[in-house]
C-alpha cells in the first residue's frame, strides 16, 4: 500500500512523468460489481496457483 501511496504523491505534482499518467485512470470498484469479482477471482488463482514459480 505504501508503494501505491507513493506513486498517487509522485502523480499529485503539478508534471507527473508521462509513464505514470494512467494513474489518474485509476479508481476503486465496488467490491460487488462484476468486474471486482471477476478480479478477485483470478487474483486468488494466480496466487494459488502452485505451477507458477515463486
Amino acid at each position: 500500500m505504501s508503494d501505491l501511496q507513493a506513486i498517487e504523491d509522485v502523480c499529485a505534482k503539478p508534471d507527473p512523468p508521462p509513464q505514470l499518467r494512467f494513474v489518474s485512470r485509476v479508481h476503486t470498484l465496488d467490491n460487488r460489481s462484476h468486474k471486482a469479482v471477476d478480479a478477485q477471482a483470478i487474483l486468488e488463482t494466480h496466487l494459488t496457483d502452485r505451477t507458477v514459480p515463486a
